[in-house]
This record gives structure tokens, sequence and C-alpha cells, in this order.
């Protein structure tokens, strides 16, 4: 709730041939307040900018030689291809339009 700038009831899909109105809610993110909020709340823990030299299931080992450990690490560098794991993802890029008189929409166009 506290990162999100803005909630709908619902949200439609469309594609060239299907058109699709879903009633789940939906509710979008800024990434300016996304890592404003995890700065705040995560401060000193926070490391930006730092080189990895290995990830294992409950450690890090940094490029510097200073190893981190945890109960589980979640490695976010990318997708790699693995045999053990079959990987799939979603990327959603949203555009904040300034126009000139009200669009009309009632629920966000995915």
């Amino acid at each position: 709730a506290p990162l999100v700038e803005q909630r709908w009831p619902g949200y439609e899909v469309i594609f060239p041939a299907l058109r699709r109105q879903l009633g789940s809610g939906y509710a979008s993110i800024f990434s300016s307040r996304f890592h404003q909020h995890l700065m705040a709340e995560l401060g000193g823990q926070i490391r930006l900018g730092v080189e990895v030299s290995a990830v294992e299931p409950q450690r890090v080992q940094l490029l510097g030689g200073q190893s981190l450990e945890a109960g589980a690490v979640i490695d976010g560098r990318g997708v790699r291809r693995s045999a053990q794991l079959a990987l799939g993802f979603q990327k959603f890029l949203g555009q904040e339009l300034r126009l000139q008189q009200p669009h009309g929409l009632q629920v966000p166009i995915i």
C-alpha cells in the first residue's frame, strides 16, 4: 500500500483478435516511489553499484572480497538459462501522458 500511486477496480487487455475487461483490480507503482520507499525502509542495508563475483543460495561474494550471508539470496541480475528451472517473466512499460482533454477511460489498458 505505501508504494501504490494509483488503484483501479479493473483493467482491460487488448490484442489484435481479443479484447477483455478484467475486474481483478490493478495498481500502479512508480519506480521513483519504489526506490524512495526501499531506501527509507532498508537504508544502510542497500548496496548500489557493487559488483558481485559469486552468488550462492545463502551467500553473496562481492568483487572486493567481502562476503554477505542471508537466509536466502535472490539473484536479480537478470535471467540466465538453467536446466533445472524453466523461467518466464513479464515487463511492463507505463507511460504518463498529459492530454489537452480528458480521455474518458475508467480503467487502464494493457
